[in-house]
């Protein structure tokens, strides 16, 4: 019965994004051409998601960020290292996309974080004391830190890694940026053989 009122009581927009989430983890299991954008929305949902449990759940917003911000880290060099051991990634300068290859990290990840951060969220709901103390803040941060750091760790390992495999890593600061704001990566980024790799294919399709 408790779980029916808590399932209930749970905002129409937590599940729709389960169901997102989902759609995009069992995407992932196959190999798939994707903007450098895409590639970062997974990473910046949950960062997103976790900021706003920060600022809205909890009461000691800077014990949180603290702890949120060390397991931002400590998650990326997990994901980093995850990542590593998956078959890598090709960019293809032609269009800006880059292959990745099929992988249940992702899916994996989603499931893991979105049970974690759904629970914190239940016990917050049934003792809003616990908003309010310290201990509570500090997990609530650390687990959000983990998850999301998890993300980027993955994404910009194969990201970084599927430009360098290609040679075209010439300012990694302007890749970064373009792939989070600009879609697809502009020409002004790539290398200069892949700028030219890249301007010869389009003289060919013309």
């Amino acid at each position: 019965m408790a779980i029916l009122i808590m399932i209930r009581s749970t905002p129409l927009w937590v599940w729709l994004l389960l169901v997102f989430l989902i759609y995009r983890g069992a995407n992932a299991l196959s190999p798939r051409a994707v903007t450098p954008r895409r590639m970062f929305l997974l990473p910046v949902i949950f960062f997103v998601w976790a900021l706003m449990g920060i600022f809205t759940e909890l009461r000691h917003h800077s014990i949180a960020l603290t702890t949120f911000i060390a397991a931002l880290a400590a998650g990326g060099v997990l994901g980093w290292q995850l990542a590593r051991r998956q078959p890598g990634a090709n960019f293809d300068p032609a269009n800006g996309l880059v292959h990745r290859p099929g992988s249940a990290i992702p899916l994996v990840l989603i499931c893991i974080g979105f049970t974690i951060k759904y629970a914190l969220s239940v016990f917050l709901a049934r003792r809003p004391e616990l908003g309010g103390m310290s201990g509570f803040c500090s997990l609530y941060g650390a687990v959000s830190g983990v998850v999301d750091g998890a993300f980027w760790g993955v994404t910009t390992a194969q990201f970084t890694r599927a430009l360098r495999r290609n040679g075209a890593i010439s300012s990694p600061a302007k890749l970064l940026a373009t792939a989070l704001f600009g879609g697809r990566t502009n020409a002004a980024s790539l290398s200069p053989g892949l700028q030219r790799h890249r301007n010869h294919g389009k003289e060919k399709r013309c």
